[in-house]
Parts: structure tokens; C-alpha cells; sequence
């Protein structure tokens, strides 16, 4: 059993290494901010490459997150904040100080994503009906999640570099005064940016403000191709990892009938007990029927029918094959008994990888209902962990040890006495 345990560990380290090899693009969503060329004409351009934006800001301005990266002595205070920044979706943070008392502006880039970004795609494609629809229930949700901000204007504006903005002019009294927000949002390559412009005690710079928002691009291009590459790589990783593990465990079955096993006396007297890894198999079927249960709860929440069912057949069967697997462990011990088990465990993993490719042939297929890229990897993960399960356990049962003389199976022994 310890090349068996000596494979289960190379899975796992084939799939940490593999999976951080395809998600490293995807990962970047908060890093990679670079200043480029020298100042000109009192301002600097920066670029953020996760989100392929370029702009100029005032030259005077202090980018924070960029000195925290940097490790500069001058946010040496600030460096809990990172983990805040990340959080917070946070990719450009610039200050006019970074003394509270002299403090007087900020300048921040911010970049999130739910299922509603990755439906619009990119705010500037889609129509003006659809546009008016989109400014108008966001705004009032804006409202509604952020009650101690009092809203002056909102309003929807294109720059002359074609981007589009939903703009909410606030303000929002603080300990040290009035800070008055302009904030522009916007959807690029299905990521909310939201560009906010913050000043204590001062009126908006509205030149300053329309300098830096005109000054925005977006290399969309580079952002949805880098996106795809990424997708690509990950799912080429998932293929990989699911191959190596077919190998390996074709390999431990091909290899494991033709070698005598050695075995201590004190062991074989153990091994005719049920434990083991055989109790830890006994686990997993249990924490499998309670993922079934649970999820059955989720069903009515599905708007797509086909959906339903599909998930309805695959863990009904799932929970029969498991009974039936039970049934087997318990009755009395009989030398076809670990064949069999392999069998159902290989039938349902069959199932269950089925229904997650017919689950992803039918999205599809399907226009009238949007699927998030989240979906699709989820659908990945699913095929992969019902694969491993399968093949990790049905091999198990053809070459563990304890199997073999808990259920009396002849095979080639050598013993030490």
C-alpha cells in the first residue's frame, strides 16, 4: 500500500504545481503597476497591466499600493493595509500626502467581478436602452449599499477615447470635514473599474478630473486574450493532472499482480480486521451522501429544467450506488466482494462525470441563460475530483494489501516469521 500512498501524493503535488501554473495569469488581478517614462508637463502616465489600462496622474501624486510592493519606508505604517488593498480589489491607490494632516486628495483605481460584469462584457458595446437599464438599477442599488454617503448627481458620460462611465458625484461628511467623491464606473472585459477622486475640504477639480478620465485606455484586446490563454492553460492543466492519474493508476494495477508482497505475521493479523484505509473510504462515501442531501436543497434554485433533472438523476444514482457499496461492506465477507465494489465505484464516477459534460455541452447550447467562466471551471473541478475518486479508490480495492486478506483473497505472500 505504499506505492499506493506515494501516487495519491504525487496526484496532489502534480495538481498544486499544475493548477498554479494555469491560474498564475488569472492570479494578477491586483499586481503588476508600472510607471512609464519620466514626468511630463506635471503629470506621469502609469499603466496597470492585470486590467491593460493606461492614464496620467499628477506627477506629485504618491501611489501607495506601489510603495507597498516596493517595501518603501515611506508606507512602512501602512503595510497591514496590503492584505486590505487586495481584498478590496484595490490596484492604484495615489495620495497628495501621506500625512493625515496635510492630506488633500486621493486617486483611486479599484477592479471587482461578479456574474453581472462578466454579462455586459464591456459597458461601451452595449445599447443605449440597455445602457440607460444597466445606470439605472445600479445607481440604485449604489443607493441603497451605501447609506451614509449623501448622493449630489449621477450621470452617465463617454470620453472621447469611447469609454463609457456611470458617474455618482457625492460627498460625505467625516471627523475632519467634508470629503466630496466623484466616481466613474465603468465595465471592461467583464470587470467592474471604478476610478474615484476624492477631496477633503476642497470643491471637485474638474479639470483635473476630466484630464485623468481622458486620458484612460483600455486594451481590451490584450485583456480578453490574456483571458483566454488563461482559461485555455487551465483547462489543459485539469487534462494533465486527469491523465496522470489514469496512468498511475493503470500502472499500479498493471504492475502489482506480478510481484510477490511482503508481510509481517502482526500485520496480516491486522489486516484481517476492517481499518485503514478501508475505514477512511468508509468515510468519504459518508461525507458523498451528505454533499448529495445538501444539494438537493439547491436544486429548486436552478432556472434551467434540463438542469434539474440532470442533477436529480446523478445524485439519486449516486446515493443507490453508495447503498449498494454499503450493502456489500456489510454482509458477509466474500471473495467477489472488492470486484464488485470497483465496479459501482467505477459506474459512478462514469455518471457523475457524464452529467457534468452534458451540464456544459447544454450551457452551450443554451442563449437565453447567461453561465459565468466560474461555472465552467467548477464544471472542470467536478470531472476532475470524480476521477481521481474513481480511479484512486477502485484501484484500492485491486491492490491494497488489507483488502486482499480481509476478504481472503489469494495472492503471492512473502512473510517473515
Amino acid at each position: 500500500m505504499k506505492k499506493s500512498i506515494l501516487i495519491i501524493i504525487i496526484m496532489i503535488l502534480i495538481t498544486i504545481t499544475t493548477n498554479s501554473w494555469a491560474t498564475a495569469q488569472i492570479s494578477d488581478e491586483n499586481k503588476t503597476i508600472n510607471l512609464l517614462g519620466e514626468a511630463e508637463n506635471n503629470v506621469k502616465e502609469v499603466s496597470i497591466d492585470s486590467i491593460g489600462m493606461k492614464f496620467k496622474v499628477n506627477k506629485d501624486m504618491y501611489d501607495v499600493v506601489h510603495g507597498l510592493e516596493t517595501g518603501d519606508e515611506k508606507v512602512k505604517d501602512l503595510t497591514s493595509a496590503k492584505a486590505n488593498f487586495a481584498q478590496l480589489g484595490i490596484v492604484f491607490d495615489a495620495v497628495d500626502s501621506i500625512d493625515e494632516n496635510s492630506f488633500s486628495k486621493e486617486f483611486v483605481v479599484m477592479v471587482s467581478r461578479s456574474a453581472g460584469t462578466e454579462k455586459i462584457g464591456n459597458l461601451s458595446s452595449i445599447s443605449e436602452e440597455e445602457l440607460n437599464k444597466v445606470s439605472t438599477d445600479f445607481f440604485q442599488e449604489l443607493e441603497e449599499t451605501t447609506e451614509e454617503v449623501t448622493f449630489d448627481e449621477t450621470k452617465i458620460i463617454k470620453s472621447q477615447n469611447k469609454n463609457v462611465y456611470m458617474v455618482a458625484i457625492s460627498h460625505q461628511e467625516i471627523d475632519k470635514g467634508t470629503m466630496n467623491i466623484a466616481t466613474y464606473y465603468t465595465v471592461v472585459a467583464k470587470r467592474l473599474v471604478a476610478i474615484t477622486f476624492r477631496y477633503l475640504n476642497k470643491e471637485l477639480d474638474d479639470t483635473e478630473i476630466n484630464q485623468t478620465i481622458e486620458s484612460i485606455t483600455f486594451d481590451i484586446e490584450k485583456i480578453e486574450k490574456d483571458e483566454q490563454t488563461a482559461l485555455v492553460r487551465t483547462f489543459v492543466a485539469y487534462g494533465v493532472i486527469g491523465l496522470a492519474i489514469i496512468i498511475l493508476g493503470i500502472i499500479e494495477r498493471k504492475t502489482y499482480p506480478k510481484k510477490a508482497i511482503k508481510i509481517e505475521e502482526k500485520e496480516k493479523k491486522e489486516y484481517q480486521k476492517m481499518g485503514g484505509f478501508l475505514l477512511i473510504f468508509i468515510v468519504t462515501l459518508g461525507l458523498t451522501v451528505l454533499n448529495s442531501l445538501n444539494s438537493f436543497s439547491s436544486f429548486n434554485e436552478l432556472e434551467q429544467i434540463t438542469f434539474k433533472i440532470i442533477f436529480y438523476i446523478e445524485n439519486i444514482a449516486t446515493l443507490l450506488l453508495i447503498i449498494g457499496i454499503m450493502f456489500l461492506l456489510l454482509k458477509k465477507k466474500e471473495i467477489k466482494t472488492p470486484k464488485r465494489i470497483e465496479k459501482i465505484l467505477i459506474i459512478m464516477g462514469i455518471i457523475n462525470i457524464l452529467s457534468s459534460i452534458i451540464r456544459i455541452i447544454i450551457s452551450l447550447n443554451d442563449s437565453q441563460t447567461f453561465y459565468m467562466t466560474q461555472y465552467y471551471l467548477q464544471e472542470s473541478i467536478s470531472i476532475l475530483a470524480n476521477l481521481a475518486y474513481m480511479v484512486i479508490w477502485s484501484t484500492y480495492f485491486v491492490v491494497s494489501k488489507r483488502v486482499h486478506i480481509y476478504y481472503q483473497i489469494p495472492f503471492e505472500i512473502k512473510t517473515n516469521k
